[in-house]
């Protein structure tokens, strides 16, 4: 399988695959600066494991759908400070987080821009996560989500241009 698929997931636990209408292209504006929100401590914070995600949506102007798939399984460290939000994935190969911010009633928007290390090829790929914490007892259980991607990438050969769209959720693991 093409190194895309870890390019792929450079900055989310899940790529998506499909075809349809409900992708947008996005660019460093819309997925940078996303100030913190209304919430309050670090309560969410700790590690989420990704159990399912769902392909909603794909369109490429250069290359394939096909080239992108599923992540299932790795894991979120989510570090939470009064608002302000991080999402590191252990499938990302660029360390860079997805910042933004949670409100008070446990919704998030968070993105960002990694470019695609030298060893696997070049590029960049632009994301947006939104979605959910699940909250019992005071307690995280999980978090759900969609991912909207932009996908710019040349890696193992195969150039990428794609907007891609998906949901997924994770569990909740400890802190």
């Amino acid at each position: 399988m093409k190194s895309l698929v870890v390019a792929g997931a450079l900055l989310v636990a899940v790529v998506l695959v499909g075809c349809g209408g409900s992708t947008r292209t996005l660019t460093a504006t819309d997925v940078s600066n996303i100030p913190p929100g209304s919430a309050v401590g670090t309560t969410l914070s700790g590690t989420y494991l990704v159990v399912s995600g769902s392909i909603d949506d794909c369109d490429c102007r250069v290359g394939s759908c096909s080239e992108f798939h599923a992540e299932i399984g790795v894991t979120y460290t989510i570090v939470e400070q009064d608002g302000a939000l991080s999402i590191t994935d252990s499938g990302d190969d660029t360390g860079t987080p997805l910042l933004g911010g949670v409100d008070a009633d446990d919704s998030f928007s968070a993105g960002g821009v990694a470019q695609v290390p030298a060893y696997l090829g070049q590029g960049v790929i632009y994301a947006l996560e939104e979605g959910k914490f699940s909250v019992s007892g005071g307690a995280p259980t999980g978090v759900s989500f969609s991912i909207d991607e932009t996908v710019k990438t040349t890696i193992g050969g195969t150039t990428s241009d794609c907007d891609i769209h998906g949901s997924s959720s994770a569990e909740y693991e400890g802190p």
